[in-house]
This record gives C-alpha cells, structure tokens and sequence, in this order.
C-alpha cells in the first residue's frame, strides 16, 4: 500500500513546482528555483521519515510520490486547460460569491498594494492605531 504521507507531499511538492513555473512571478530570478528546491526537500523528508520510522518500505513511498506526482501534474493540466476556459465569472453565481479573475495581473501582491495606495489621499496609506477604527 503506497504511503498516503508521500501522496501528500509529492502532489504537493509537485503541484508547486508546475504552478509556480507557469504562474507565478517574482521580483528576482532565483524565487523560483528556491521554492521549487523547498517544494521538492520537504517532500524527500516527509518520505524519509516514512522510511526511518519504519511506517513504510522504501518501495511504498517511492511509489506514494509517484502517484502523488502524477495526480498533480493531471490537475494542473485539468484546471488550466479545461477548468478555466469554461469558467464564466460573469454569471450571477459568480459575481453574487464576488469572484474575479486576476490571471491577467503578473503580480497581484503588488497591484493589490500599488491600487491601495493610490486610492489613499495623500498617496501614502494610513495604518491603523491600536483601538481605533480609520
């Protein structure tokens, strides 16, 4: 029985890798391959402790994050090729639960924060005091 720990992690580790090469973008170069080395660590160790507590057999954990491997990439694939080009956010449901599209946007963290500033008055934004509402 393949180890569900190792399914987890390789899904995971995996699913980062591909999102965050096809997806995300980041002020420096080196991010990328940091996250994607982080990704890709964390699910060797998750696998080796499966190993050294004697939970699982080197065999069943290979084969969890193969498996866990394979499924993310499926739906990575599912969700970007088939997932949202049929998604309309433009129907009721869609915009009754507020939902949006930001695909568009190549680094939202900083367009959220550059739209915030500029809507302040003075340009600069007010922070909150201790107890008091702005």
């Amino acid at each position: 029985m393949p180890s569900s720990h190792s399914q987890f992690v390789g899904y995971f580790a995996v699913w980062v890798m591909v999102y965050g090469a096809y997806r995300l973008t980041f002020r420096h170069k080196l991010y990328k391959p940091v996250l994607s080395l982080l990704a890709l660590a964390s699910a060797l160790l998750v696998g080796y402790s499966r190993i050294h507590l004697n939970y699982h057999t080197p065999h069943q954990v290979m084969v969890g994050l193969l498996c866990g491997a394979a499924y993310a990439i499926v739906w990575f694939l599912f969700t970007e090729y088939v997932v949202r080009p049929n998604v309309n956010l433009d129907s009721k449901l869609a915009r009754m639960l507020l939902l949006r599209d930001y695909r568009c946007v190549e680094n939202v963290v900083r367009w959220e924060y550059e739209r915030v500033r500029a809507l302040s008055p003075s340009g600069q934004m007010k922070t909150q005091k201790k107890g008091k509402r702005l």
